[in-house]
């Protein structure tokens, strides 16, 4: 069992998908023959959401936790969808003009040994949002995990609107320009950001 924590104590990999997997694939092709519609041109085919699995294993190769996160238009992703539903007017505009990369989901086993792992998949998520070509990032996160990432790793985090209930839970959502977001890190909290850039020299960093 991992027992420091660290996040040098886990590798995460990142799975790359599209909202029609194969089998919802199969069930669209099935629906449309049925209904006498083409099937060369699927309602599907113009989903720009593909979606990211990011699986952290530690030393021994046990999956220990996991995130997904998916780019689009903010007003067509699960965070601007929920924002939507109470009444909050979402754009793609500023303070987090498209391609938004959301952070949509993040669950890690408590034996997992603290923090590290968490902030591994979170770097998997800063990376693949660079590798996605994201202007912005989102996520939609219980309060105090707000001024957790604020004030202790120094991302300058802008609240999109009041919070609101979701499968009840209260949340906020929070996000901003990735180019801002990077800025902010890299003043506030330099040893974070060198670690969010580390791992992938392959990419264009700027």
């Amino acid at each position: 069992m991992v027992v420091q924590g660290r996040a040098e104590d886990f590798t995460v990999t990142r799975l790359n998908g599209h909202p029609a997997f194969a089998a919802a694939d199969r069930v669209e092709s099935e629906m449309l023959r049925a209904a006498g519609l083409d099937e060369e041109h699927r309602p599907s085919q113009d989903r720009l959401s593909p979606t990211t699995f990011h699986v952290a294993v530690d030393r021994s190769g046990r999956p220990v936790a996991a995130a997904c996160s998916t780019v689009g238009s903010l007003p067509e992703l699960p965070i601007g969808l929920a924002l939507r539903s109470v009444d909050i007017e979402v754009t793609d505009q500023e303070p987090v003009p498209g391609p938004v990369c959301e952070l949509v989901s993040i669950a890690a086993d408590r034996s997992a040994g603290g923090r590290g792992v968490t902030e591994a998949l979170y770097r998997s998520f800063y990376q693949q949002a660079r590798i996605d070509q994201a202007r912005s990032l989102v996520v939609g996160v219980d309060p105090w995990l707000s001024d957790l990432l604020i004030e202790q790793y120094g991302v300058p985090f802008t609240i999109l609107g009041p919070s609101f209930e979701l499968l009840g839970r209260e949340l906020l959502a929070i996000g901003g320009r990735l180019s801002h977001l990077e800025a902010g890190i890299a003043a506030n909290a330099p040893e974070f950001f060198s670690f969010l850039r580390e791992s992938d020299a392959h990419l264009n960093w700027r």
